[in-house]
């Protein structure tokens, strides 16, 4: 203020450097987007630069978008309905966070952080405020006090690894819901953007699905020197080298979730990394005789690429 920038570039420089900042929160944050690979759908170089060079593609807000406390003085942090219920919450809610989204372009994308701001963007689109199609899904909260639940969250680890005392035991089902339902829509907003790019992508989302070719002269012998590789690091095959797994018809899978109705075969090895590197699960496998280990889907943070 005293260097003496306008009223509105000291707030815009103090959102910049403080939104969603720490030392947990931000990076956090971070992993979620680059798990999804929101650089590449955003065109930029790193999800980094949202609070650097291209700090104007974000705008990051709150449900109630000022500080708010519980009569025991603790932050409150509670549910949509409970913002619904309380006069004071429900007014800032209405007043203030509901026409910011008139301000915001039809083609902003909004990305929750947890079951709150995801049930209050659901009331927005139902009231005409934004429209479904904008809404990508929710993320796990990155605060500190979230513990485990963005590993949960990114597939880092299993809700049965949890300590029977987390609390994040009782929300594991909506978080592995809600990655899901996030790497549906990042798959298609990706698929989207590459038929604007790419001819042969007119014909629509199922072109991606029908990459397969019949490439049965190739040896499983590729799939080991791919460059990508999974080290069993618990249970009994601890210490088993997987790699990408190739089926009978020549093609290796990755997957945005990990039902089977999502699966995506293709053929180049080159492809297979471009897809893992996007934020997709790859099946892998060890195939050798020694150490057979049947195929899974092993999520891209757990990848090495050596």
């Amino acid at each position: 203020m005293l260097a003496g920038p306008s009223h509105d570039e000291v707030l815009r420089e103090v959102k910049r450097v403080a939104a969603f900042g720490g030392r947990t929160m931000r990076p956090n944050l971070l992993r979620m987007l680059k798990h999804f690979g929101f650089a590449e759908l955003l065109g930029i170089a790193d999800e980094a630069e949202l609070w650097g060079a291209r700090a104007d593609l974000l705008h990051s807000t709150s449900v109630v978008p000022h500080a708010a406390f519980r009569k025991n003085g603790k932050p409150f942090a509670g549910s949509f309905g409970e913002v619904q219920a309380s006069p004071a919450l429900r007014r800032c809610f209405v007043e203030d966070f509901v026409p910011s989204l008139k301000q915001l372009s039809r083609e902003t994308l909004f990305i929750a952080l947890g079951p709150t701001p995801l049930d209050a963007l659901k009331w927005s689109a139902k009231h005409g405020y934004v429209e479904e199609r904008q809404i990508v899904g929710a993320f796990a909260h990155p605060a500190t006090t979230a513990g485990s639940q963005v590993a949960i969250y990114l597939g880092e680890r299993r809700p049965d690894e949890l300590d029977p005392r987390d609390p994040v035991r009782h929300r594991t089902a909506w978080l592995i819901d809600a990655h899901d339902e996030v790497a549906r829509s990042v798959a298609r907003l990706r698929q989207a953007l590459s038929r604007r790019k790419d001819p042969a992508f007119r014909e629509g989302p199922a072109a991606i699905r029908s990459v397969i070719t019949s490439n049965l002269t190739k040896s499983s012998k590729e799939a080991e020197e791919a460059n990508l590789r999974y080290v069993v690091k618990r249970g009994k095959g601890i210490g088993t080298v997987l790699t990408p797994h190739k089926h009978e018809d020549g093609s290796f899978v990755v997957s945005p979730t990990r039902f089977e109705r999502d699966y995506i075969r293709v053929t180049s090895l080159d492809d297979v990394r471009e897809w893992v590197r996007k934020g997709y699960s790859l099946r892998m496998s060890n195939q050798s005789s020694a150490s057979h280990r049947s195929p899974s889907l092993i999520s891209p943070a757990s990848i090495e690429e050596h």
